[in-house]
């Protein structure tokens, strides 16, 4: 009975002895996973890693720089996932930004257009001249808000003509856009002079109010604007029509009265003869494209 008592608390004490044991392996695993986790909330905090205090702007900012990397780390990666899972957008992306390329090359090279026309127009209908006849009546620029904004882009460095016509580069074909982007900055040489030639080719089309379809379209009415383009009141000019406007402002004084009324009466009868002359004068200069001259007057 003995030996079977010895043998029973020689069996008790080897399991009490590997239960002991198995707790000690768990309390020294769990104090591992402690030290772990205090070692990474440590480097988070710390901001641990390639930054400096430069960067950041010291510790305070490796802090904070080191968390929100930490915390929008999964976020930046279900954004990317969406991405990845939404072809649609990917794809809606790339065709606004090809949108906004495409939208600066037109708008790059309608100025150029408008500066090659404008030099074209000047030197055939000889503009500057009448430009000059106008200023010897006596008659004031618009200035600021008075100025329109077809005046204050297509003025062609005159003081009072301009062209109201808008262009639509957007017409022509690629080949003219990339012969027309050569041209840009040059103001002389074969670059420049291929770009003259697409301007002086393409401009009947590229100033009508609508693409024509026909040439019968050509010759259906418009309205650019309550604007009369001579004594006799007619505001509506063909489809085709190279439209010119003569911008002017009578004077007043202080008071908002004319300073002289009946010179003002003159300056706008002589502004009338002048548009008159200058459609007489340059017809068949541009071909078959008929030019209008409007009186933009602000008594």
């Amino acid at each position: 009975m003995r030996k079977i008592r010895l043998l029973e608390d020689g069996i008790r004490y080897r399991k009490s002895r590997r239960r002991k044991a198995a707790h000690g392996r768990e309390r020294s695993t769990g104090f591992q996973l402690l030290i772990t986790a205090s070692l990474v909330v440590s480097l988070l905090l710390t901001g641990c890693g390639n930054l400096s205090a430069s960067d950041t702007g010291g510790p305070e900012g490796q802090r904070d720089k080191q968390v929100e990397e930490s915390l929008s780390f999964s976020t930046m990666s279900e954004i990317d996932r969406d991405r990845d899972m939404e072809p649609g957008k990917v794809a809606q992306d790339a065709m606004e930004k090809k949108a906004v390329r495409k939208g600066n090359r037109e708008m790059k090279l309608k100025s150029l257009y408008i500066e090659l026309l404008g030099t074209y127009l000047k030197e055939q209908l000889g503009l500057e001249d009448y430009d000059r006849e106008i200023e010897d009546l006596g008659c004031l620029t618009k200035e600021g808000e008075s100025r329109s904004e077809a005046q204050n882009e297509r003025n062609m460095g005159l003081k009072y003509l301009y062209l109201r016509n808008d262009i639509h580069v957007e017409r022509l074909s690629e080949d003219d856009l990339t012969v027309l982007e050569a041209g840009y900055g040059q103001t002389e040489g074969d670059a420049y002079d291929h770009a003259m030639e697409v301007v002086v080719r393409t401009f009947p089309f590229c100033i009508t109010p609508v693409a024509l379809e026909r040439e019968e379209d050509k010759k259906f009415n418009y309205v650019y604007d309550n604007v009369v383009s001579s004594q006799n009141g007619e505001t509506a000019v063909t489809m085709d029509t190279l439209l010119l406007r003569i911008a002017t402002r009578a004077e007043y004084d202080d008071e908002g009265e004319y300073v002289d009324a009946y010179r003002e009466v003159q300056k706008e009868k002589g502004l009338y003869d002048i548009a008159e002359r200058m459609e007489a004068e340059m017809e068949g200069l541009l071909g078959d494209v008929p030019i209008i001259v409007q009186v933009d007057f602000i008594s």
